[in-house]
């Protein structure tokens, strides 16, 4: 069973996170935040460049693999347990070479 707070289980995790991908750390922020569910605390925002390989578990974008996005995981530092994780938008890179279409591969 995994741990809570664990990535690969947390919410897009699975899909964005396969055992295949490579992944580097590219940032960290902390800051306090206030919010209407739990007040005031502290919270780290760790940016995650990630890397696929060209396989069936590499996630895909319309009809057109993903070879790289970055994922943002909201910490909550009192307790260390990933809170939210989001795909950071504008930093997707896509391989526009290959392309799968109803199962099947295609090159260009």
């Amino acid at each position: 069973m995994a741990a809570q707070g664990d990535p690969a289980t947390t919410a897009g995790g699975s899909y964005f996170l396969p055992r295949t991908c490579k992944w580097n750390v590219t940032e960290v922020r902390s800051g306090t935040v206030l919010s209407p569910t739990y007040g005031q605390y502290g919270q780290t925002s760790v940016y995650v460049t990630v890397d696929y390989p060209l396989n069936e578990s590499t996630p895909m974008s319309g009809n057109y693999f993903l070879k790289q996005i970055m994922l943002n995981f909201t910490i909550y530092s009192g307790t260390q347990l990933i809170m939210n994780v989001f795909k950071v938008d504008g930093a997707d890179v896509i391989c526009k070479t290959v392309s799968r279409i109803c199962g099947f591969f295609f090159g260009r």
